[in-house]
């Protein structure tokens, strides 16, 4: 199971947001917010990644690591911290070639 949490704020309130295999655990109100948001972007056609990707055009909360750059770029305001299985963007060769 991966699992990783932010904590920080949205829209000026303090929350804890936690990924779990596709799912979040949260309040309603956040859940629905992020919720929203995924499906705008994914509506505009928006990928969802680390520069130099991997990038993903749908489906972001399916993924560890688009899930965390949804939320850390698109969602949050500020993160504070983040603890768990936190994804990590693959490393990208000194000359840009992978």
């Amino acid at each position: 199971m991966s699992r990783f949490s932010l904590k920080g704020t949205i829209d000026g309130i303090e929350v804890e947001v936690t990924w779990a295999d596709g799912r979040l655990l949260t309040t309603p109100s956040i859940t629905a917010l992020i919720l929203s948001q995924a499906a705008a972007l994914e509506a505009s056609g928006e990928l969802i990644g680390p520069v130099g990707g991997p990038y993903r055009e749908r489906d972001y909360l399916n993924d560890p690591l688009a899930a965390l750059f949804l939320l850390r770029e698109h969602v949050f305001d500020t993160v504070v911290d983040a603890t768990g299985d936190v994804p990590s963007a693959p490393t990208v060769p000194w000359d840009g070639i992978a």
